[in-house]
């Protein structure tokens, strides 16, 4: 009741504030950019949408919470953030749940805020329940934009919000017992599928056998059994904690989940990587195992020259696209990049799996994910910020027109001087233990092709010399004409040398930050760009990459034969600025470089002219 009548008198202040701050609030909602204006989006670009990383680093982010609690997930990052966009009320926000200690040696509670796009402002952090401990907190949008929560600590249990952003949590509406932890649920219409893990009798670990699926195909109102996937051929039971079931867009009939199965008790020997799907409500199940980490070096999808090792502690995050193709997204992994000529790991990167090709692919670039320097190597996998090996927690995410993907992640930061890795402890900024921990930003890369490539890495939040951490996104990236506004969470752990490096002491990690950023990054639409195209069969232009560039981007065409070839740069008026080729070509696949040093910062369109084809891709310059 109290809480109730607090929501509303802070509505209503702010609605009589309106009139006089409308344009600040205006900044934090998305503005569309039009194709057809160039010069105003040049103008956002550099004053409102686009940040270089000095800009960003300079930036405030708005502040979600605090916690003494640093250790905020094991391995499947199921979404602590999720759009409240769907009705027509005029409300639009984002539902957030963070496990919450605060003060010190509090007891740990799953809360709930809600951050209204209108106001630019949180409504406050709010305890799902009080009655026990609970963690492990996810939300997912209902029906009528209302907030549905899952948690643990015996038992797991399903959450529903009277309403968007009612703070009013009453009786769960599903509950495991005894000891129901790790769960992961999906919502589709009036479709609920829940999934929850059971202790073992010892109380010591969470084992498949044990666990829950419950269905409701009447939102919530009552529950039925299925069953839960047999273990892959082979594998020892041990765990696979924090699955998350979802709907398949194209066939709601079809619910899937990702798992990352450990081999044993001691989590070193490996383990299975798995998809499973069900259409009967988990009365079977088709499970694809699709990856052992022990397979030979001949065997290995990533080519015969690479061995790759999947920790236990794989970092995982998933999601059907609006296609109904599975995406898997992987951190904390390590690898081998020539198994035949050493066994040392050398190898820290993201990698991207989907169930229509069912192949990896890899999400960040070499510079980050195979650095050359041995004492880099070593911090990699011991000096890492919690459990949060090399590269990790990666979370993946669609645009709203569909086809783009986007992935974000906590990536190691590079010293600027000498390119080594930053350091933290005591004497630096941060950190009270022995060792010294490195310091990590939130990076992103984006896919036009279903994850098969991936261009465009980029830092997107964080501060120097901190350890920001287990991002967050939501599962739909809204698109406003060439752009994608990105609402994350992550959390600025001010003491990053606790959790699995310490990992029964939960009273010292120091008074931590969960941070909100909305962040607009340069995603143009694909396909013929500006109706300039002249398609030829053999002949192709490409992207250029990186874009936006500053100075310097690749530009890579290709030839069906040998023919002369014009390759020009022109600036938006339509004034040639650059003549990159001009001549005869020999046919096949290749790269110019463009240098733009000499160029202000802006928007250019570069145009090959070979034989009958034509085609203009756009670009841009940001010094």
């Amino acid at each position: 009741m109290h809480r109730q009548f607090f929501t509303i008198i802070l509505l209503v202040v702010f609605m009589f504030s309106m009139g006089a701050i409308a344009g600040n609030y205006q900044l934090e909602r998305a503005q569309k950019v039009t194709s057809d204006d160039d010069a105003r989006f040049m103008e956002r670009l550099n004053n409102i949408t686009y940040h270089t990383p000095a800009q960003r680093q300079n930036r405030d982010a708005i502040e979600l919470g605090r916690t003494w609690y640093d250790y905020a997930t094991n391995n499947v990052m199921g979404r602590m953030i999720a759009h409240a966009l769907t009705t027509t009320d005029g409300q639009d926000g984002i539902h957030c749940v963070f496990m919450k200690i605060l003060p010190q040696n509090a007891e740990r509670y799953v809360t709930y805020d809600y951050y209204d796009l209108n106001l630019g402002l949180f409504f406050g952090n709010v305890s799902v329940t009080e009655d026990r401990r609970t963690g492990w907190g996810r939300v997912i949008n209902g029906k009528n934009d209302e907030a549905i929560i899952s948690l643990h600590s015996d038992p797991s249990q399903l959450w529903f919000d009277a309403g968007e952003a009612g703070f009013t949590f009453t009786n769960p509406a599903l509950e495991i017992s005894p000891l129901g932890v790790f769960e992961g649920f999906g919502v589709h219409g009036d479709s609920i599928v829940f999934l929850s893990q059971l202790t073992n009798t010892a109380g010591q670990a969470w084992w498949v056998s044990n666990s829950v699926f419950k269905y409701s195909e009447d939102y919530g109102q009552s529950w039925s059994d299925g069953t839960v996937p047999a273990l892959p051929a082979g594998a020892v039971e041990y765990s696979e904690a924090e699955r998350w079931p979802q709907f398949n867009p194209t066939n709601p009939g079809e619910i899937g989940f990702a798992s990352a199965i450990s081999e044993d008790a001691t989590a070193s020997a490996g383990g299975w990587l798995t998809f499973a799907t069900t259409t009967d409500w988990g009365a079977t199940w088709n499970a694809n195992d699709f990856w052992w980490d022990d397979l030979s070096v001949t065997s290995s999808p990533f080519g015969n020259n690479t061995q790759y090792v999947i920790e236990n502690f794989t970092q995982m995050n998933s999601m059907y696209t609006s296609d109904g193709n599975f995406h898997i997204v992987y951190g904390a992994v390590q690898g081998v990049r020539d198994s035949l000529t050493s066994t040392a790991i050398d190898y820290w990167p993201i990698l991207h799996w989907d169930s229509n090709s069912q192949t990896f692919s890899e999400v960040t670039t070499l510079e980050f994910s195979a650095p050359d320097d041995p004492l880099v190597m070593a911090s990699m996998a011991d000096n890492r910020p919690g459990n949060g090996l090399g590269n990790a927690y990666p979370h993946i995410a669609e645009d709203t027109d569909g086809g783009v993907l986007v992935c974000i992640w906590q990536q190691w930061e590079k010293a600027p001087i000498g390119g080594g890795m930053v350091l933290i402890n005591a004497t630096t900024g941060g950190g009270t233990g022995t060792f010294p921990i490195f310091a990590t930003d939130i990076w992103a890369a984006i896919s036009y092709d279903g994850g098969a490539t991936w261009q465009d890495q980029q830092y997107i939040a964080g501060t120097p010399n901190e350890s920001d951490v287990y991002p967050n996104i939501t599962r739909d990236v809204i698109r406003e004409g060439d752009s994608l506004y990105l609402d994350i969470l992550y959390m600025d752990d001010t003491n990053p040398n606790v959790s699995l490096s310490n990992f029964t002491n939960f009273t010292d990690p120091s008074e931590c930050i969960w941070n909100y950023e909305r962040v607009a990054i340069y995603a143009p639409v694909v396909g013929v760009e500006d109706g300039i195209s002249n398609a030829v069969d053999g002949f192709s232009l490409s992207q250029n990459y990186p874009n936006p560039f500053n100075p310097t981007t690749k530009i890579s065409f290709n030839l069906q034969k040998r023919t002369n070839v014009t390759l020009d740069v022109f600036n938006t008026l339509g004034q040639k600025v650059a003549t990159l080729l001009d001549g005869a070509v020999n046919p096949g696949a290749h790269d110019i470089e463009f240098d733009g040093k000499d160029l202000t910062s802006g928007i250019y369109f570069y145009q090959l002219t070979a034989d009958n084809f034509k085609q203009t891709k756009k670009m841009v310059l940001m010094k």
